[in-house]
């Protein structure tokens, strides 16, 4: 302390400092040391998930069967031709 008194700095700064660093080394221990325990309640209502499990399910299935009915529909159309398509559609309602 005597060399840096003798270069400026005096010692109530020097000591300030040093307790600015005490108080800094022991907050950040306290800190760091701690531990924080936090209570999570999470309150699962099983007739909401089950239904919003059966709606997930049954949007599943709709969107596979509309896809399988344009695969087959474009198959038709493929093979047989627009307006065979048409015809058989008409004969089916018709009778």
């Amino acid at each position: 302390m005597v060399f840096l008194s003798k270069i400026g700095i005096n010692d109530a700064r020097l000591k300030a400092r040093k307790q600015k660093i005490i108080q800094f080394k022991i907050n950040t221990e306290n800190t760091m040391t701690s531990s924080k325990q936090t209570k999570i309640e999470t309150k699962i209502e099983p007739g909401y998930e089950t239904s919003t499990f059966a709606l997930g399910v049954g949007i599943a299935m709709a969107a596979f069967v509309g896809i399988w009915g344009t695969a087959c529909l474009a198959s038709a159309m493929i093979s047989m031709g627009p307006m065979n398509v048409v015809k058989g559609y008409i004969s089916a309602l018709v009778g």
